[in-house]
């Protein structure tokens, strides 16, 4: 079957509105992968992977050795140290979620291990539910790049991924710190030829009663933090296994997330809690050939989230769960083209006291993306096409083009219409959901120049613009209560800058330095609602400048790391008469480290917000002081 014939199949099932798609798409994949098996070369089937053309897109990617430097942290956390992405948070242990580029909390996809993990009714993750031990790589995907992962990503996505490790070791972890904080993690990574397993146990507690001013009472006295301790523990548990061409894992994770919710400053205790427990299980398998790749992957994410307001007595409950099957095939064409096709099928169950009644939906998604290199350029062409309930979405396309220089130097220029579809709160809670809404509709583009050399300076430049329609906005009706309303268009446009350098002097000896710089200017350009105040306003908590900056040291047994980010004013009301001001928190931490033969001891303190700064991230929720951790880690290997 010829390349023009296959590329009319896979458009012409993203049309089919039943099971005819997956049909289709099977049929495609098995014959894709029979022409495949007839280009095979046996006598390099274990040596030779499929060679794909540079990607298009923009991807920033935090690797092991930074990760390892947060272990014991969250993803929120770390994303927060290591980028000039912008985090809501709630304070230690609270409610975490992350802005990219001015979108929303639930216009960022999150996904882990490569399937979508945002809460179905909310929309969005919370990150402080997502620890750094149990992954092993963050990649963040910008605007136009996000398409290559999901829908619904108008601000980007983030991939959360565990990988093989090719060693043997046991590693026990302990930290104590300032305000009760007190966290063990235990891992242990076996490597056996074909075989290799990781576990990972950790368990966090803390009180957080921190010292704040409490600037609603008269005299603005100095207060502990009330009812804010948290208690969590998890077990994620991979297993990879290697046969020949075939690749074989399971991935696990298991969080249970206690903690009690403060009030915010000037509100009367409420004695309020939350219990989030979360189970995430994915089978996965790749069959690789000479010029072919299938992966097929099965998973399933339970969610249980349970909220009581005993002052109150309110008690509520929303319980999640989602079965995934994905089906990915990657192909190497002749003359440099390359060609992805994959199907994605989320079956997806609520039950919420929001809701009179349990909600299901079901969503196909099909997705094909075209590459091809051309002398010095990159194109890629891809179509996202998304079924929800069986009935057709509209068509999601994208482009890129890269331009290569000369060695080491490169542009590129990408291009998409992405949608945001609305959560199952918005369309079902009771009273207010809103069934007839409509889909956000974001016109998204980019362009961008980076280089890297061999002295191992990396830099990326990156300006873009955006709009959006339809976007959606919670507002108080005349009935009482609040309702979900397509009611304006926001434009985004904004410059992100990325740099990275490394010096190394010895084995053990070496600097790093990493730079991220973000202006993001995001406005309500119009409404529907007549004399809207908001017109040409800022949208809120979107500060339009952030730098980070980081840099780790390693000088024989001593390893230092110094970090902080630097945020202007963001407006908090909507008619942008009231802000956050800039603020500027710091962290630092020195380790030093023992080695004998196998064994290795790393004893650490760490010194975070070391100017005592008083900021917060959301109105009226305090963040802490200056605090203190001590850590000890001790590493065995084979």
């Amino acid at each position: 079957m010829n390349l023009a014939l296959k590329y009319c199949f896979i458009l012409f099932a993203t049309f089919f509105k039943s099971y005819r798609t997956l049909f289709f798409l099977l049929f495609i994949g098995s014959i894709t992968f029979v022409s495949a098996q007839s280009d095979t070369l046996p006598e390099f089937e274990k040596s030779v992977t499929i060679q794909t053309p540079n990607t298009t897109f923009k991807i920033q990617t935090i690797d092991s050795v930074r990760i390892e430097r947060l272990q014991g942290k969250s993803i929120g956390e770390l994303l927060n140290q290591q980028t000039s992405i912008f985090i809501k948070s709630y304070g230690m242990g609270g409610i975490s979620s992350l802005s990219i580029r001015g979108g929303g909390a639930s216009h960022t996809q999150v996904f882990w291990n490569g399937i979508l993990i945002n809460s179905p009714t909310l929309g969005q993750a919370d990150l402080s539910l997502l620890p750094v031990d149990f992954v092993d790589e963050v990649a963040i995907h910008s605007g136009s790049s996000s398409t290559i992962d999901g829908s619904g990503g108008i601000g980007g996505s983030v991939q959360l991924n565990s990988k093989a490790q090719a060693q043997t070791f046991f590693e026990f972890t302990k930290e104590l710190g300032s305000y009760g904080i007190d966290k063990l993690s235990l891992k242990a990574n076996i490597h056996k030829q074909r075989l290799t397993s990781k576990t990972v146990v950790f368990k966090n507690t803390a009180s957080n009663d921190f010292s704040y001013q409490d600037y609603a009472e008269i005299g603005k006295p100095l207060v502990k933090r009330d009812n804010a301790s948290t208690f969590s523990y998890g077990f994620a548990q991979d297993l990879h296994i290697d046969y020949d061409r075939i690749h074989f894992a399971t991935q696990f994770s298991f969080v249970d997330f206690d903690r009690n919710i403060p009030v915010a400053i000037g509100v009367v205790s409420q004695m309020q809690n939350q219990q989030d427990q979360s189970i995430k299980m994915l089978i996965s398998i790749d069959n690789k050939s000479y010029k072919n790749k299938i992966t097929t992957k099965l998973g399933w994410i339970n969610d249980v989230l349970r909220y009581e307001n005993k002052s109150t007595g309110l008690l509520s409950t929303v319980k999640t769960a989602t079965i995934v099957a994905q089906l990915q095939n990657k192909m190497v064409l002749k003359n440099d083209w390359f060609w992805r096709n994959q199907i994605n099928q989320y079956n997806i169950s609520a039950q919420s006291s929001g809701f009179p009644e349990g909600k299901t939906q079901n969503r196909t998604a099909l997705f094909s993306e075209l590459l091809k290199k051309i002398k010095k350029f990159d194109f890629s062409i891809s179509l996202r096409e998304e079924l929800i309930d069986f009935n057709a979405t509209p068509l999601i396309p994208t482009l890129g083009v890269k331009y290569r220089l000369v060695k080491g130097h490169h542009f590129y220029f990408n291009a998409t219409q992405n949608y945001h579809f609305p959560t199952l709160n918005d369309l079902y809670w009771s009273p207010g959901g809103n069934p007839s809404l409509l889909p956000e509709q974001a016109l998204q583009t980019e362009v961008g120049y980076g280089f890297k050399t061999k002295s191992k300076l990396e830099f990326k430049a990156t300006v873009f613009y955006s709009q959006t329609q339809n976007w959606i906005l919670w507002s108080p009706t005349i009935n009482g209560y609040w309702s979900p309303q397509n009611i304006k268009t926001v434009a985004k446009k904004g410059v992100e800058l990325n740099t990275s350098k490394k010096w190394k002097f010895a084995p053990r000896k070496f600097v790093s330095l990493f730079i991220n710089y973000q202006y993001v200017k995001a406005i309500n350009l119009e409404s529907y609602i007549n004399n809207e105040e908001t017109i040409g306003k800022d949208l809120i908590y979107t500060p339009r400048q952030i730098l980070n900056i980081s840099v780790m040291m390693d000088i024989h047994r001593w390893s230092f790391y110094y970090q902080q980010t630097l945020t202007s004013r963001f407006y908090i009301d909507r008619a942008n008469t009231t802000y956050m001001p800039y603020s500027a928190p710091a962290n630092v931490k020195l380790d030093y480290r023992f080695a004998e033969q196998n064994v290795i001891l790393k004893v650490g303190i760490g010194m975070y917000n070391i100017f005592d700064e008083a900021y917060q991230l959301v109105a009226n929720q305090p963040l802490p002081g200056r605090y203190f951790g001590l850590t000890l880690k001790m590493k065995f290997k084979e």
